[in-house]
């Protein structure tokens, strides 16, 4: 997505002769530049979250300068709407997967099952801190990741320190035991599947 939101942003000079106008538009297209970088890399949940809110109140902004005909940039209001306000909860979910994965390396590298496990509460408690922002098919992930995670406390809390951890499959999902939630393709696939199968469903839940 990186490359994608540099091409959008890419140049962010406003083409304005009100010069007040000028700067107010020039000012929130920085925010809007440097919250795209921080919510497509950042491993840290809270700060991509805070990043959305800030490009999405940026992009309220231009939308209002566009309404009445002042704006005028090569950055479109409208790919600003797509990464900020249409796509939030795919930049979420990926932003939950990059948190995950840099949590079980730190775990790998730590020498007893009970750090381990301090670590692996610590960070179920720092996913569910975020549970009012996520979508409803977020909801489902974070749960699964959770459930998950439990499962190693308890093998960890019945085992000698030394094991390798290895992150593994509820055998009693409904998601396939094979199921590799750390597989981008096969989760996004998941996702489209999930949303294909409750289109005509009035109470699903769609991009917000």
């Amino acid at each position: 997505m990186l490359n994608y939101l540099k091409r959008k942003f890419s140049v962010n000079k406003p083409d304005h002769k009100d010069s007040d106008i000028a700067l107010i538009i020039e000012k929130e297209l920085q925010k809007i530049h440097k919250s795209a970088e921080i919510i497509d890399t950042s491993n840290d949940i809270a700060n991509v979250i805070h990043h959305i809110k800030i490009g999405q109140e940026a992009t309220l902004k231009l939308k209002q300068l566009d309404d009445l005909g002042y704006y005028k940039a090569d950055t479109k209001v409208s790919d600003c709407i797509d990464i900020f306000f249409n796509l939030k909860e795919a930049i979420v979910h990926k932003a939950i997967k990059r948190s995950t994965d840099e949590m079980l390396t730190n775990i790998d590298m730590l020498n007893s099952n009970e750090e381990k496990i301090v670590h692996l509460e610590k960070f179920i408690d720092h996913l569910s801190s975020f549970w009012h922002e996520y979508s409803e098919d977020n909801h489902i992930y974070v749960k699964y990741l959770e459930q998950q995670l439990l499962k190693k406390v308890d093998e960890f809390s019945n085992q000698d320190d030394g094991v390798i951890f290895k992150i593994s499959v509820f055998a009693d999902s409904n998601v396939p035991s094979t199921f590799d939630w750390n597989n981008y393709h096969q989760t996004e696939q998941y996702f489209e599947n999930k949303k294909q199968n409750v289109l005509n469903d009035p109470y699903s839940l769609h991009f917000v």
